[in-house]
């Protein structure tokens, strides 16, 4: 099966920008604080779901909760900042699915904390494989 990724483009316009005020979540004024507009959603959705992909395939994500809708993960996306010459990284949330399928659940974690995170390679944990029975080995060890 080949892994793929994807995100709602409505996950960017009108959900992230919150053009209208529906939403209230506040994301829209982290990203507009990097030099991101509504204009820019569609260049967001392809990096943030190649990264996202990317790293899923690579493990570079963070098990998250696992139930009858599927595995959930959060990956670290980086992204330029259009305002200066830097980089900002911040989490993103994905659903993982059987058929290798990973999805994007939301842009922006929801925790002002998790803004700036940076991880260290030799901090990872390859899973060679997405098992329920692994995750619960895993979850077992914390457990304990």
């Amino acid at each position: 099966t080949k892994t793929t990724s994807d995100s709602a483009y409505s996950k960017f316009d009108p959900y992230l920008f919150d053009i209208k005020g529906e939403y209230g979540h506040g994301k829209d004024k982290l990203f507009k604080s990097w030099g991101y507009s509504v204009k820019d959603s569609q260049y967001l959705k392809s990096e943030i779901e190649r990264q996202g992909l990317e790293k899923y395939i690579s493990g570079e994500y963070t098990l998250g909760k696992l139930n009858d809708k599927g595995q959930r993960i959060s990956i670290t996306i980086e992204i330029e900042r259009k305002d200066n010459n830097s980089t900002v990284t911040f989490l993103s949330g994905w659903m993982v699915y059987p058929n290798g399928h990973v999805q994007l659940t939301t842009q922006y974690g929801e925790s002002d904390d998790i803004a700036t995170i940076s991880i260290k390679e030799e901090d990872l944990k390859l899973i060679p494989k997405m098992d329920a029975r692994v995750n619960e080995q895993i979850k077992a060890e914390f457990d304990n």
